[in-house]
């Protein structure tokens, strides 16, 4: 059953629903001009995660993320950073969301891409993406329609290096002499980091270059959750 409640600082003005969604309730301003009651549509950002914008009589309008709503109303406010338990920014149900620790947070995105290592999603074209590491080279193998198709084409890539050591195709590729942004290596093995709250977290470390780079799109420049 969908419970609805009046978000916290905007009572009387809007509510959330355990479902995921926001509503601003009928008011009548200042200027004696009623403003009737009416379902809001969040706005899709590049990063998949969907922003609200809330406002108080005489005030600008804020924008605060979804999710980050929804649990401060039913839950209460927190400094703790908001996972999706299914991975998904699109699904902000009540139940489909918890507080965590940034750390944590981080972790979890990890376990989630290493299901498919090399393949990963591109809000920027709306495709996906297989890549692998090999020669000393971080090899994009081309972009797909479909997470399926991407996971094909890194598999047969992977079944191309093992058995001829060599690899065909290759759609674009980067030489990877000098370490990406947020990468450092230190005995051979490869450690993924980030700045939070301006102190450097370090989020985990890797025996290869080509994991350390799968794991830095999803722990790098997104907002936790």
């Amino acid at each position: 059953m969908e419970i609805w409640k009046d978000i916290p600082g905007y009572e009387g003005l809007y509510q959330a629903s355990t479902m995921g969604g926001i509503r601003r309730l009928e008011r009548v301003d200042p200027l004696g001009r009623i403003w009737p009651a009416k379902d809001l549509i969040p706005q899709r950002l590049s990063n998949g995660y969907y922003l609200i914008r809330l406002k108080r009589t005489s005030e600008k309008a804020k924008g605060y993320g979804l999710h980050r709503v929804i649990v401060m109303t039913f839950i209460g406010a927190s400094d703790l950073s908001v996972d999706h338990l299914d991975g998904d920014p699109s699904n902000n149900r009540l139940d489909n969301l918890e507080y965590v620790t940034s750390r944590e947070n981080s972790i979890r995105a990890y376990k989630r891409i290493k299901k498919n290592p090399g393949v990963n999603f591109c809000e920027k074209t709306g495709k996906w993406r297989a890549r692998i590491y090999f020669n000393k080279k971080d090899r994009i193998l081309g972009t797909f329609g479909t997470e399926e198709e991407a996971v094909c084409e890194r598999e047969r890539a992977c079944r191309e290096i093992d058995e001829k050591g060599i690899l065909t195709r290759p759609h674009n590729i980067r030489a990877t002499k000098k370490l990406p942004k947020h990468i450092q290596k230190h005995f051979n093995r490869y450690t993924v980091k980030k700045v939070v709250d301006g102190k450097i977290e370090y989020l985990d470390r890797f025996d290869n270059l080509e994991d350390a780079i799968n794991a830095k799109e999803e722990f790098v420049g997104e907002e936790n959750g």
